[in-house]
Formats: structure tokens, C-alpha cells, sequence
């Protein structure tokens, strides 16, 4: 069951990564490395802005497919992850950062998949 529950998340992640989608209010990864240095200076309004708006999406990933990205894994990993995506490709949005981490989860298997 297990298997299956991994092997569809790929599946949805995969087909999911190939279509092209609107993801509203994903700005760019310019702006996420921008205000990830700013609040590191004490500015953390922004970063916390761009942090929620990953989180939320996803989370909804994570409804769409019935997988639980977030379960056991906490939100500062995420948010080095999206650093280093983002540091690799800044002109990239943060839909697509969040797509990149979502299906790396999926793929990794630390996921909890509940029962």
C-alpha cells in the first residue's frame, strides 16, 4: 500500500511538473533570495510573506494529491531547499520552487503517508 501511495504521488508530481499551470501570487525567486537575506538582517515581514505563501502552497499540494508533504518534515528545511533552488535559478518563481521541492519530497519517502 505504501509502495502505491509513493508510486502515485510521483505519478501526480510528474504529470503535474509537465502541464503548465497559474499559480497566483508566486513571485519570483529574485524576491524570496532578496527578503531571505533582509530578514536575516532583522527585516522579516517579507520573508514571512514569501515563507506563508510556500507553505500554503504546499499545502495544497499536498490536499490535491492526499500525500502529506509537510508531516514530518519542518518548515526551515523547506525554506533552505527554496534557497538553494532559488540561488540556482532566479528568474524561476516560487510555484515552481515549491513544485521542485513538493516532487523531491514525494521522492525521497520521508513523507508520512498515514494510514
Amino acid at each position: 500500500m505504501r509502495f502505491l501511495a509513493l508510486a502515485l504521488g510521483i505519478c501526480v508530481a510528474a504529470n503535474a511538473a509537465a502541464q503548465t499551470v497559474t499559480a497566483r501570487g508566486a513571485r519570483s525567486c529574485a524576491l524570496w533570495s532578496e527578503n531571505r537575506l533582509d530578514a536575516r538582517g532583522g527585516h522579516l515581514l517579507g520573508a514571512q510573506f514569501y515563507q506563508t505563501w510556500l507553505v500554503g502552497y504546499l499545502s495544497g499540494v499536498a490536499a490535491g494529491t492526499g500525500v502529506d508533504l509537510l508531516g514530518s518534515v519542518p518548515n526551515a528545511p523547506l525554506f533552505q531547499r527554496v534557497d538553494r533552488y532559488c540561488a540556482e535559478n532566479p528568474a524561476a518563481n516560487l510555484a515552481q520552487a515549491g513544485a521542485t521541492v513538493a516532487r523531491e519530497l514525494m521522492q525521497s519517502g520521508v513523507i508520512y503517508w498515514g494510514p
